[in-house]
């Protein structure tokens, strides 16, 4: 199948070329074995992000064509260093960072791709030539540079970011002249983020993003790759725009190429992933997100109105909503990391807040059921469906869901006769033992279980 179409979020990428995602790149990612390696073409070195890159910048400042064939990137920092030293170099990787991050029209097109993989949590490792945090802040990935950090944190099971050349997060890890990548080099053969790299080249499958052929940081990586594994070098993927094909390029390097923008491609790929059910569509998240605002307007008005004085069964309302926001609260928190975007880790997840219901429901414990209720209903509306979304209960008394307006809920508790005969008794003796609507005293469940 060829994957045609862009979201609005992918609409603004230049190069939109159709092409056919190779089933091998699906069934590594649904079993956690696709690694994506970025370069600079996926964040602010893009071609739509700012008028000229850092390497036309910097061969600005020192009056040479930007289009200078004979200088490589470590060598033109070198240069630079040289006449104007580093801290110069570092202020101007600085300021344009800054520049990007004052904008939120740069940084949003800066982020594009990050913000398409956060959503595919089967992805947990990335290999990065960039500096910037993007993969930290839009993703949720730890950041792993040195190899005391590696032996630490290595076998966590959060995202992390192998951050090859450093990060502008500590000034003093950054790989930028010929120095920097002579020694960046030899760490990655002989120190462990190398041993690790190759150990997963030979058991995972690696795509390249933001890379050209004509990438030298590409080209010093397979290099390194080749003559550390020789005959045995596995092939890899390259999505590029770079449609000049060197076939000796391809043929040297075991390279299988696949012509279309980098944050089409995830796009792509996230999309495939929402039809098997393997992840969870992002615009669960929105009506997730619509949901909370609507959820937190009610929960105010019942406590301003001072419900829990009045009817005091309105208390399971209250910790059953509680229950409702902090769950939409923690998916939403931690919607960059892809946690809630796993179809089958929220089923999990579900069946978890079940038992637990079973277990809080034999125990009698009120306000924990209707906690537990709130917050296994909050799972739920991620995977029930638009419909299911829509009719999802807002009110609650013991064992009952209501899906009812606000002036509904109110008549019912006016008018209920028949009430579940324990939950009425404790939540009058909670109310009254705890002077509940008394003094500006509201009751509220914390986000966790008691």
């Amino acid at each position: 199948m060829t994957d045609y179409k862009l979201n609005k979020e992918c609409s603004r990428c230049q190069h939109f070329l159709p092409f056919k995602m190779p089933q091998e790149i699906i069934d590594a990612t649904i079993n956690g074995k696709l690694v994506i390696f970025a370069g600079a073409g996926i964040s602010t070195e893009g071609e739509m992000i700012m008028p000229g890159t850092l390497y036309q910048r910097i061969a600005f400042e020192l009056n040479l064509k930007p289009t200078s064939p004979n200088l490589s990137f470590p060598e033109l920092m070198t240069k630079f260093c040289r006449k104007f030293g580093r801290k110069k170099l570092i202020e101007e990787i600085f300021s344009r960072f800054n520049n990007i991050r004052s904008f939120p029209e740069l940084y949003f097109m800066a982020t594009k791709f990050h913000r398409e993989l956060s959503k595919i949590p089967q992805i947990k490792e990335i290999f990065t030539t960039n500096w910037d945090t993007f993969f930290e802040d839009e993703c949720g990935a730890m950041p792993i540079i040195s190899s005391e950090e590696f032996r630490v944190f290595w076998d966590l099971p959060e995202r992390k970011v192998f951050k090859i050349h450093g990060s502008v997060s500590n000034i003093t890890t950054l790989v930028a002249d010929k120095k920097d990548y002579v020694e960046c080099y030899k760490k990655l053969k002989d120190e462990l983020i190398g041993g690790y790299f190759k150990v997963l080249l030979s058991t995972r499958i690696f795509v390249f993003c933001g890379y050209s052929f004509k990438d030298e940081d590409l080209r010093k990586i397979l290099d390194l790759l080749q003559k550390e594994l020789g005959e045995f070098t596995p092939y890899f993927y390259l999505v590029t725009t770079d449609t000049g094909i060197d076939k000796s390029f391809l043929k040297k390097y075991n390279v299988h190429p696949i012509f279309t923008d980098a944050t089409f491609f995830i796009h792509s790929l996230k999309k495939r992933l929402i039809r098997q059910k393997k992840i969870i569509a992002e615009e669960n998240f929105e009506r997730c997100c619509q949901k909370l605002h609507e959820i937190r307007r009610i929960h105010d008005k019942i406590i301003e109105e001072n419900f829990a004085l009045k009817y005091p069964i309105s208390i399971y309302t209250l910790a059953y909503q509680d229950g409702l926001i902090h769950a939409f609260e923690r998916m939403l928190t931690w919607n960059k990391t892809g946690e809630y975007c796993d179809f089958c880790r929220v089923q999990g997840l579900i069946h978890l807040y079940n038992n637990i219901l079973s277990e809080r429901t034999k125990e009698r414990r009120f306000l924990e059921v209707s906690y537990v209720q709130g917050y296994l209903n909050g799972l739920l509306f991620l995977v029930v469906g638009k419909r299911g979304q829509k009719i999802m209960p807002l009110y609650y008394l013991y064992k009952e869901e209501l899906s009812c307006d606000y002036e509904d809920y109110v008549r019912i508790l006016d008018e209920r006769l028949v009430l579940h005969k324990g939950s009425a008794e404790f939540a009058n003796r909670f109310v009254s033992k705890n002077k509940i609507g008394q003094n500006d005293l509201v009751y509220h469940h914390p986000p966790h279980l008691l």
